[in-house]
């Protein structure tokens, strides 16, 4: 299948950025604290362990990443967009959150604040015209995964006006109670509306996390809002895409959060365009299942941050008429050769409906995707794994 067509739509999502605003460039990339604890290293006041290696400026596999290198992606991006070989022209563009770094005692909620508004001034600048809409990651809170009022309301105050540019009175204000909001998507066509949710509330490790209905008031009531707004989106006829951080199911989703949700998008799944998360770092996809049958799909398209892999990103491309996601472009940037020729080289590594041979990201191509995993009929998993 061809992803061109002048009836196709393109929007861009990234996730898990981890900027270290004090990433210093010749420190230590294998360091005491950092290395054992995971929480980093390349920073000048670190304390270096052996083989002593020295953190490049475009970034290192060991560490978070440092400016130049989210700044030359982008600008890659940008670029690309202007080129009749590269990237098409995008409508739109998600973030699924998480600025801040890993280097935890160093963090501050005025940090993690600065952190998120850098992120989105950096996208902003190369791309001032195209919407940007953006969830709250787990890492975007102070301290880590935590929610409590004196400090997460101060996040939510800022990270609203840092969205405000794209979000509509009633969205902003959504995002300023509890981090959630719907808006209209007009650049696509009528119809279209984009969901995001805040996940951060049903963080296992959130101290202040919601784990019954009982306590749906700390979260500006977002489950009363989400019902009501996706009743809306059904009695309108119209279709929307979901985005949110933590992924239902993994390690850090609590059971509460799991059921509710994946039974709830379930009653409204054929309104669903996709699902698009980030969190776990990997490229990515998860069946959801109610009563024994398989209801939904999750896509995550892999970090940004140098995760102990190359920074990823994904184009997808979206059918303006039925309004459905035809086909993704997964893009890696080699750290290495990046480093060596000293400039951002990126890549199409694939294509989704080519490289596994499907027509579309339906669901019943994505079940037939995992089925063909398990089997690795084709060398499926094979190729699921490596790009895993």
């Amino acid at each position: 299948m061809s992803i061109a067509a002048t009836d196709t739509s393109y929007f861009l999502h990234v996730t898990d950025i981890h900027y270290d605003i004090h990433y210093d460039p010749g420190s230590p990339n294998n360091c005491i604290i950092g290395t054992k604890t995971g929480m980093g290293c390349c920073r000048k006041d670190e304390l270096p362990m052996d083989p002593y290696y020295s953190c490049s400026k475009w970034g290192d596999f060991n560490c978070d990443n440092p400016t130049y290198l989210n700044e030359r992606i982008f600008s890659w991006i940008a670029n690309s967009t202007r080129t009749k070989e590269g990237i098409p022209p995008l409508d739109f563009i998600i973030y699924t959150g998480d600025s801040p770094g890993h280097h935890l005692p160093s963090q501050s909620v005025e940090r993690n604040i600065e952190c998120m508004y850098n992120i989105s001034q950096i996208i902003d600048h190369y791309f001032p015209k195209i919407p940007l809409y953006q969830s709250l990651g787990n890492h975007d809170t102070y301290p880590i995964d935590q929610t409590m009022d004196i400090t997460y309301d101060r996040i939510l105050a800022n990270a609203s006006s840092v969205w405000s540019k794209w979000l509509s009175v009633e969205a902003l204000r959504n995002a300023r109670i509890g981090g959630y909001y719907s808006v209209k998507l007009n650049t696509v066509g009528s119809g279209i509306r984009l969901v995001n949710f805040n996940s951060i509330y049903y963080d296992k490790d959130n101290l202040f996390g919601i784990k019954n209905d009982t306590a749906e008031n700390k979260s500006g009531y977002q489950w009363m809002w989400l019902e009501g707004e996706l009743e809306r989106i059904k009695e309108n006829n119209e279709k929307f895409i979901f985005i949110n951080h933590i992924p239902p199911g993994t390690h850090e989703a609590n059971d509460y959060y799991n059921g509710r949700l994946i039974n709830l998008l379930a009653k409204y799944q054929e309104y669903i365009i996709v699902q698009l998360y980030g969190h776990t770092h990997e490229d990515r996809f998860m069946l959801h299942k109610v009563n024994n049958n398989y209801t939904g799909y999750t896509l995550i398209p892999g970090s940004l941050m140098t995760a102990h892999h190359d920074p990823s990103f994904r184009i997808y491309a979206y059918d303006k008429n039925n309004k459905m996601i035809k086909d993704y472009r997964q893009y890696s940037c080699s750290l290495r050769d990046t480093i060596k020729s000293d400039k951002v080289l990126c890549n199409n590594t694939y294509n989704f409906t080519t490289e596994y041979k499907m027509n579309s990201l339906s669901l019943d191509s994505m079940i037939k995707l995992y089925n063909q995993i398990k089997t690795n009929s084709s060398d499926t998993a094979s190729k699921y794994i490596k790009h895993y």
